[in-house]
């Protein structure tokens, strides 16, 4: 796969570039994709599909609303409790 100078040029004409070299950029797009060619030659099914090279896992939980209220942590406020939240003054006057 190669694109053409023609085709670069309305690549740039739609996305709003000037380019000044349009020679240089169609050899440099012609040489990547030969390479994501050769890439795609790689015979990778026996490679492992991975994340993260690290082998984290992934941390994340999924919420989950309390119903029931939390005596210990309302009675530590003086604030005022409105379904079963503690309400603050409004900051925004």
């Amino acid at each position: 796969m190669s694109v053409t100078q023609e085709e670069v040029q309305k690549i740039a004409n739609l996305s709003k570039l000037n380019l000044n070299n349009e020679e240089k950029i169609t050899e440099n797009i012609n040489s990547t994709l030969k390479w994501v060619e050769q890439l795609n030659e790689v015979d990778t099914k026996w490679v492992k599909w991975t994340v993260n090279v690290l082998d984290l896992y992934n941390p994340m939980r999924e919420d989950t609303i309390a119903t029931e209220k939390n005596p210990d942590l309302f009675s530590a406020t003086k604030q005022k409790v409105v379904a079963n939240q503690i309400a603050l003054n409004n900051i925004m006057k």
